[in-house]
């Protein structure tokens, strides 16, 4: 057996192979053995299962943020600019007291974050290369430990950023670049330290 997947009509067709199908009758005649059994056999048989009937039509879920493409993403941005315009015109701020409305806020929040979390890793090497020039070789272990420690406290200050998400006045979606901007100081400190001696 084999499953193929439509992405047009989004079907999934799985295609049955060198089978055999029985048909018996369905008015209720108690014994099976009463009547000739009908056999259709095939070399290949496609069915056809259509994936919007089973799960629900694509266009009745909309994506979530997390499963949005950067193009989606500036899209619905720019959908909730529009609803943010629209309300001040009207003179209504739904949503919007501190500036900035909630879905506006989750989508820049979003897409920064990915943006920080793709910047991190050359934040980390500022921090760690000043170190480990530092650090002699005997000490493997605590090596491990403080790049361990180090790793893991970016990561907090990430998501501890992230909990300020609600407190849209505090921009939580430009302070999710503090944890960089923190590492790399004390990482070029740490560099320049290290060219003196």
């Amino acid at each position: 057996m084999k499953s193929i997947l439509i992405k047009t009509n989004s079907a999934l067709v799985l295609t049955l192979r060198d089978g055999t199908a029985e048909q018996r009758d369905v008015s209720g005649s108690g014994g099976l053995a009463d009547e000739p059994m009908r056999s259709l056999f095939f070399g290949e048989l496609p069915i056809e299962l259509p994936m919007g009937k089973i799960f629900g039509e694509k266009s009745q879920r909309q994506a979530r943020i997390k499963e949005m493409t950067f193009a989606q993403l500036m899209e619905r941005r720019d959908e909730e600019l529009a609803k943010e315009a629209a309300a001040a015109a009207d003179g209504t701020r739904d949503g919007t007291t501190e500036g900035i409305s909630k879905g506006r806020m989750k989508v820049q929040m979003h897409m920064q974050k990915s943006f920080a979390m793709a910047f991190s890793v050359f934040s980390l090497a500022i921090f760690g290369v000043p170190l480990a020039i530092q650090v002699g070789r005997k000490e493997s272990y605590a090596n491990l430990a403080i790049a361990l420690i180090i790793a893991m406290s970016y990561y907090f200050l990430i998501i501890a950023v992230s909990w300020l998400e609600g407190a849209r006045g505090l921009r939580p979606d430009l302070l999710i670049w503090l944890p960089n901007i923190i590492f790399q100081a004390v990482g070029f400190y740490l560099i320049q330290r290290a060219n003196r001696h």
